[in-house]
Parts: structure tokens; sequence; C-alpha cells
């Protein structure tokens, strides 16, 4: 459910506004996973504005992102591919631009499509089936030496059970499982 706004001090093109749009929804997808059916990127180019102690306009940006799922990596990421379009597309140095993330935490504060997550959550039939999903596996370390000829180390005697209340079923169309999240955290036995 990415929402990311970007407003700009340039008049640019409507191909650098396209060009814009597009590689923001491919870097979204790329970096967080998210379907691109479900990334609405919305460019203003209306804002006129000075950045630091300067009296006089330069070219400026802001950039807002709203999603679920957003950890430090990926942010982090996140920032550095949107910098890139910023100076790419409407000319705008990094250092001329705020980036803002909002995690979402809670499925109920966001709504789509008449509803909100948490009622998609517990309205589409199997939902709760695919939430109490439960996979087996061990927990391991890494050898000290980080030496790819050394097998992991088996930490023994835990009990872990990994749960993500973002499994949501949308659609036939559109699927955010757990399953597909989880699976390259575990080494199965």
């Amino acid at each position: 459910m990415p929402l990311l706004k970007i407003e700009v001090s340039t008049k640019v093109s409507e191909v650098s506004i396209a060009n814009a749009i597009k590689k923001t929804r491919q870097i979204i997808h790329e970096v967080k996973g998210d379907p691109i059916s479900m990334i609405e990127v919305a460019i203003s180019t209306q804002i006129t504005g000075v950045f630091g102690s300067s009296d006089n306009r330069n070219n400026i940006a802001h950039i807002h992102l709203t999603s679920f799922r957003m950890t430090p990596e990926i942010t982090a990421e996140l920032t550095r591919r949107f910098s890139r379009v910023l100076w790419d597309e409407f000319g705008i140095a990094a250092d001329s631009a705020y980036i803002i993330f909002t995690n979402i935490e809670e499925p109920h504060m966001t709504g789509w499509n008449g509803r909100t997550f948490s009622d998609l959550l517990t309205q589409k039939s199997g939902i709760r089936q695919q939430l109490d999903r439960r996979i087996f596996g061990r927990l391991v370390s890494a050898p000290p030496s980080r030496s790819i000829l050394l097998p992991p180390i088996p930490l023994g005697g835990l009990l872990v059970e990994l749960w993500n209340p973002m499994a949501i079923l949308l659609s036939d169309e559109v699927a955010i499982q757990a399953g597909e999240m989880i699976q390259s955290y575990l080494a199965l036995p």
C-alpha cells in the first residue's frame, strides 16, 4: 500500500514527471517487494521555497512515503535511490530535499477500496488460516570468522514462532503473504 508524494519546485516536462513516476514505482517494488498495482505516486511541481539560510529561491523537493514494513535498511536504500531520481529527472540535489517516511504499524489506520486493511484481513475468507500458519526450523548463528567453509552454529533449546499481522490477500491478483517474506529468514531442517 505504499503512497509516495513528491513535491518539487522546478518546472519540468511531462516526460520527466512520467519517468520519475515509473522509476519510483519500480524502486519501491524492488526494495520493498510491494506489488506495482498497489503503489500510488503523486508528483506536484507547484511549490516554491528556499532551503537552508539562503534568501534566494532555489530548487527544493519534499518526498513523503507512507507504507507498511519499512525497516532502517529499506528506508536507507529508498533514500539513496530516490535522491538519484530527484537529480536525474528534476535536477534537484540530494542536499536540497527532505525524504520523510511514515511507517504504518496498525492496519486499521489505512483504508483502501472502501474498507480498512483490518477489514480486509478479517472479512476475506481464509485469511485467519494464513495468519496462523506455523513453520518450523532452527535458529543458527554465523561462525565468528564468517567463513563460508565453516557450517552455521545451531542455537539449541529455543522455540520461535514468527507471525506477520500484515499477511493480506486482497484479491486473486494481489497477494502479500507472510510465507514469502519469512522463508528467507529460516534455515529449515
